[in-house]
């Protein structure tokens, strides 16, 4: 006698409610629909403003992925594969049409089912997009208890490679890139792994097989993935690896790009943290790729209770004992709005890092770096510094922090972003009479981990660093411009990781900020000769950020010292 395991209503109520909050978080009138292993229906429902046609195609989605035991998209490509037709099935209520999930007891094996593979029935949804239909089923799925089938053909093939060479030994890898765009302001395109950490470049989207940057900006998109896959491949990272993630593009309206490749790379829910900035790049270039990863770790999304962001990413990751956030601003996680006044955001913004944290097995201790995006003009920057003070008392253990002015969106006056390390005592380390005016540290560690708040060309002589406001008249800067302040700053580096405990080594990645982009080659030649081992740098990433009036660059070390972290 044969027996058959079936979801049932109890399973299709967690999904259909799971699938309410998700259409919520993504502002999405939704329809919903769960069958059994037989195709019939279980539930369905609908929410106030979603079209009956959309109910109609919902239940055909389930229905085809019940019956035909695949995703709606994998059927799809399945058919074009056999260069099939859905008419070939002799079923009118079939459909390829995005958002029907097959539910299996196994679903590791994606695509078409295995023996093993027990169909338990399907979840359905449509009034979004691809990604969200896509994305609000998964969640669906796996509201009952069961992770999703993913269509291994979908995704991209990722080699994966030991590396044998020494883990205390800093190593880079580079990608071949025509010399005139470093004079344009595009970093050396590399990315170095030490002790188990791999950090990069910012990674452009040239096409390594004509040495061009595509006039298309949907291609540049996928050739600075396909160029980052390249560099983390050749030092054994792999994709679950990946911590974080940060898109940098020219412009706004390259928004609607970033998430077909990121679905496409990381088409789970165990997705990195990620963050977008838009910055000025090489004329011709819509975007970097940044990529922080702990070869050995597994990511774990991370999320506040009651906050999402509305496109598909979590609110941080774990991997290992890294934490990483995505962006986070002074949204109320009791009610998901965000206050009008723009003081009480800042202070409900640094309220999140705490519970943020708590997800992660942490606590605000275990927070190493912040950077704050503060809302162009610093009106609020001393309620920013306030708030700082009352989360971070302890003038002797506070997170180093760089404070940007930034454009922000609508209303919007701050957004954090975070960098942790768990099981380790915070300390912070100073360069004698080189100061910041803000009450943070030249730097922190948590054991093994480094960050630097900005190191620049301030002259020991002159005491005090620059004043924390923008457009200071104060002038604390070493004389001889440019070239000066880049060979003193790089000075401050080295003494400030002599007292954190390290050397020139230990520094895996320089994130260096830089007036006019048009100086990256001057910046260059100078750290080049710091580190004048070729394969042995550090990974470098020149910004475009504004800096204080009298400061032409300003250096960010991320450093890992001693064993393994």
């Amino acid at each position: 006698m044969l027996t058959l395991s079936s979801l049932g209503y109890e399973e299709a109520q967690k999904a259909i409610e799971a699938g309410f909050a998700a259409a919520a978080r993504f502002g999405r009138p939704m329809a919903f629909a769960i069958a059994d292993a037989n195709g019939d229906i279980i539930a369905s429902a609908r929410m106030d403003g979603a079209p009956s046609r959309v109910m109609r195609q919902t239940l055909r989605k389930v229905y085809t992925a019940a019956n035909m035991a695949r995703n709606t998209l994998t059927l799809k490509r399945d058919l074009e594969d056999r260069d099939n037709t859905m008419w070939d099935w002799g079923d009118p209520n079939f459909t390829t049409l995005q958002g029907g999930l097959v539910v299996k007891m196994n679903a590791a094996s994606g695509g078409s089912p295995v023996p093993g593979d027990e169909v338990l029935g399907a979840v359905a949804c449509g009034g979004g997009t691809i990604d969200t239909d896509e994305e609000v089923a998964q969640i669906m799925v796996r509201a009952m208890g069961f992770e999703p089938v993913i269509d291994r053909r979908l995704l991209p093939k990722w080699s994966k490679r030991s590396f044998t060479q020494p883990l205390d030994q800093r190593v880079s890898v580079h990608l071949p890139i025509a010399a005139h765009w470093m004079a344009k302001g595009q970093d050396p395109v590399t990315a170095v792994r030490l002790r188990n950490h791999v950090f990069t470049s910012g990674v452009p989207g040239i096409d390594m097989k004509t040495g061009l940057l595509p006039e298309d900006p949907a291609r540049q998109f996928e050739c600075a993935f396909e160029n980052l896959q390249m560099l983390l491949e050749s030092l054994g990272v792999q994709l679950h690896e990946i911590g974080l993630l940060t898109y940098y593009i020219s412009d706004a309206k390259y928004r609607g790009l970033i998430n077909r490749d990121w679905r496409r790379y990381f088409p789970t829910l165990q997705r990195p943290a990620r963050k977008t900035n838009q910055v000025a790049l090489p004329e011709g270039m819509v975007v970097q790729l940044q990529v922080s990863a702990v070869c050995g770790g597994q990511v774990e999304p991370l999320e506040i209770p009651g906050l999402w962001h509305r496109d598909p990413l979590p609110m941080g990751a774990r991997v290992g004992p890294m934490v990483f956030s995505s962006v986070m601003g002074g949204q109320d996680p009791a009610t998901g709005e965000m206050s009008a006044d723009p003081q009480a955001q800042i202070r409900q913004a640094f309220a999140n890092l705490e519970p943020f944290m708590q997800q992660a097995g942490g606590s605000l201790d275990d927070i190493n770096h912040l950077w704050v995006f503060l809302q162009e003009g610093f009106a609020y920057h001393d309620c920013m510094v306030d708030t700082w003070v009352k989360t971070f008392p302890d003038e002797a253990s506070r997170p180093a922090r760089k404070t940007l002015p930034y454009r922000l969106a609508g209303d919007m006056q701050i957004q954090l972003q975070v960098n942790g390390m768990l099981g380790g005592q915070r300390r912070n380390f100073e360069i004698e009479n080189v100061h910041h005016n803000d009450p943070i540290p030249m730097g922190s560690r948590i054991g093994a981990l480094v960050h630097s708040s900005g190191i620049a060309g301030l002259d020991p002589i002159k005491g005090k660093g620059v004043r924390a406001h923008f457009g200071s008249t104060a002038v604390f800067m070493v004389e001889g411009g440019l070239i000066a302040e880049t060979e003193m700053a790089l000075s401050h580096l080295s003494t400030f990781m002599t007292n954190a405990g390290g050397s020139l080594d230990d520094i895996a990645q320089l994130t260096i900020l830089v007036k006019h982009l048009s100086d990256v080659t001057l910046v260059l030649e100078r750290v080049h000769r710091l580190f004048s081992h070729a394969e042995r740098r550090p990974a470098l990433r020149f910004i475009n950020y504004p800096l204080p009036a009298q400061m032409q660059v300003q250096f960010h070390v991320t450093g890992i010292l001693g064993a393994e972290v």
